[in-house]
């Protein structure tokens, strides 16, 4: 009775390990995971191993946002850092704000939320704003 269950079992596995590729894939024995656009090959990947997966080349090909491999010259330019220059020393710029302490009240507890974009004073680096508004470490409180 079981051997019957086996030989089905046996010709369904072997029927999805024959999967075709598709254009600029390789089919992998055991790879985790594959570079997308914009990705280094220096891209960390987590040692997961899915057998009888299609895959990008690695070395010339990268996935899409289609989800086809591409050549890497055919990946759009990854989108430039915006510089932004904080007037006052210490301040970072960033698109998602963190709160800000004070001298007279220290370094308090903070939700995890975004306040705006712009320039802040990091109290998660030990910064705190003074009198004068200036973003000084909480040591050099007065």
């Amino acid at each position: 009775m079981l051997f019957p269950l086996f030989i089905y079992a046996v010709i369904i596995y072997d029927a999805q390990s024959e999967k075709e590729c598709g254009e600029n894939e390789i089919k992998s024995h055991c790879a985790g995971c594959e570079l997308k656009c914009g990705q280094s090959e220096h891209t960390p990947c987590p040692a997961i191993c899915r057998p009888n997966e299609c895959y990008c080349s690695p070395q010339s090909y990268r996935r899409n946002a289609s989800m086809a491999c591409v050549p890497i010259s055919e990946c759009p330019e990854p989108r430039k850092k915006i510089s932004v220059r904080c007037e006052k020393e210490n301040e970072i710029y960033s698109s998602c704000k963190g709160c800000e302490g004070k001298c007279e009240t220290g370094l308090k507890s903070c939700p995890r939320r975004c306040f705006g974009k712009g320039c802040y004073c990091p109290m998660a680096k030990g910064y705190v704003r003074d009198e004068e508004e200036n973003c000084i470490k909480l040591k050099d409180c007065k």
